[in-house]
């Protein structure tokens, strides 16, 4: 009977030092957020966005629906590119300068499925009518994988019919918070983004998550250090690519085991 109590004081005794190990060996699955990856398209994810715009002269809400769909072969400046193309439905109504207006509009975008890169749109909205755009040099938004402090730029030539525009912006990874939407609470990594053409203080910030894929869980714009623009995830349906490898939790349980049989097998216990 000694013998058993001092082999449960021993198993307790364990167990604390368990305890003290799990954090450091949880970090062998903690690692694998320190950076993001590369999302992998899948047909039928979406995500459902709450849309709020609040400027001087402009105020609107409403809903945003992002779909993934089957994956084409699209023909850019006469080379053949596989894109994934992605829709997007727009419903907002709003105020301008105290008139009530509603907003209704579809966008198809077209991604390189290498690299995730915006190749071509095609928006069809109640305000502004049919427009398609092209992209002279793939339009890589996220350059993934993408960690804390990393910054990158991106240099694209945008063309609308016979218009053309340079566009130049500059991309940064400021941190990593968590944030808490309706469709849950999840851990994200903090982008800045701004035109180099823009002043400053006129930027965007997307919160993005290894959970919710390419889309972000929330993304804002200012200007002025005013918020102006807000979209926030409501719903999704994203299938993460399936993780390799055995949980930090699940290894520092299976090590606690280990030591505890060691630990019998030398005093003679038998079990």
């Amino acid at each position: 009977m000694k013998t058993i109590k001092m082999e449960a004081k021993r198993l307790v005794v364990l167990g604390i030092i368990g305890l003290f190990l799990l954090p450091s060996l949880a970090m062998l699955s903690v690692d694998a957020s320190a950076q993001l990856e590369k999302p992998k398209w899948h047909e039928g994810d979406y995500w459902d966005y709450d849309v709020t715009m609040v400027t001087e002269s402009i105020s609107l809400s409403g809903h945003e629906h992002v779909e993934v769909k089957q994956a084409k072969t699209i023909v850019i400046e006469g080379q053949e590119y596989y894109a994934r193309m992605v829709t997007i439905h727009v419903n907002t109504t709003g105020q301008y300068l105290g008139s009530t207006y509603s907003v209704e509009g579809d966008i198809i975008k077209y991604y390189n499925e290498e690299d995730v890169s915006l190749m071509k749109y095609i928006e069809d909205s109640s305000i502004t009518g049919h427009t398609e755009v092209v992209y002279s040099f793939p339009f890589v938004g996220m350059e993934y994988p993408i960690t804390v402090n990393k910054e990158w730029w991106c240099n694209t030539t945008m063309t609308s019919g016979i218009t053309h525009q340079d566009i130049n912006l500059h991309y940064k990874c400021i941190g990593k918070t968590d944030v808490n939407t309706k469709a849950g609470l999840f851990p994200c990594f903090i982008i800045k983004s701004r035109n180099l053409e823009d002043d400053e203080d006129v930027y965007e910030l997307w919160y993005i998550s290894q959970k919710t894929g390419y889309m972000p869980v929330m993304r804002e714009q200012y200007e002025n250090g005013e918020k102006t623009y807000q979209e926030k995830l409501t719903s999704f349906r994203y299938f993460e690519k399936e993780k390799k490898g055995i949980p930090g939790f699940e290894i520092a349980f299976l090590i606690i085991v280990m030591i505890s049989i060691i630990m019998l097998r030398r005093k003679g216990y038998k079990y």
